[in-house]
């Protein structure tokens, strides 16, 4: 019973001793955040595998392994749908490093082995997606922004910055006084929001 215990406790510590020291694992995962945003439609319907995800933005967490084939759908109203495919994907090169200088141990016959970067190319936590990909940018190791060109689409009224005009202290005393003779403002309102116009600077 005791020597079963033993032999449990040693795998178990074997393990933890394993994953522990896969460094691209612990320092970033097997996934990352995708920040996905629809340039100039905060109402479109963002969708990834079929599923929708958000409107106008999203966070979807990603496979790192998965990073070449990560696929994008949009759709604003009456615009067809645009899909966008990102197949950027590089190797976290400095976490494959670390991995093997720091998680590699040596077995009892004098061999070493490098047991972090099996670790780590098993749960794929050695990819990252490509920020050199267009519309594709880094915050850090766990998070990364896709930007959705959707400029096929007319921007939404929203969305598009109309020239602002000023009135003139008549004009809007004159529009007042309309809304008075319509029976919709009182003399008191009218007078009150007079008081108002022509206190401002």
């Amino acid at each position: 019973m005791n020597k079963n215990c033993s032999i449990f406790q040693l795998f178990l510590v074997f393990l933890i001793t394993m994953f522990a020291t896969s460094c691209a694992t612990v320092f970033g995962g097997s996934t990352y955040n995708a920040h996905v945003s629809v340039k100039d439609h905060p109402n479109a319907v963002i969708k990834h595998n079929g599923v929708m995800q958000g409107t106008g933005s999203a966070v979807i967490v990603a496979k790192r392994v998965k990073a070449n084939q990560f696929i994008i759908s949009v759709q604003d109203g009456n615009c067809p749908m645009k899909t966008d495919t990102f197949i950027g994907r590089s190797f976290r090169t400095g976490a494959f490093i670390a991995s093997l200088l720091l998680a590699t141990s040596v077995t009892t016959i004098g061999i070493p082995i490098p047991w972090g970067i099996g670790i780590d190319l098993l749960t794929g936590s050695l990819w990252k997606p490509n920020d050199r990909e267009v519309n594709v940018t880094k915050t850090d190791y766990r998070n990364f922004n896709y930007e959705i060109d959707y400029s096929s689409c007319p921007a939404t009224v929203s969305t598009i910055k109309l020239p602002t005009i000023q009135k003139s202290k008549a004009e809007r005393l004159i529009e007042l006084k309309n809304l008075v003779d319509l029976g919709i403002l009182t003399f008191d309102e009218f007078n009150a929001e007079k008081k108002k116009i022509l206190a401002e600077n």
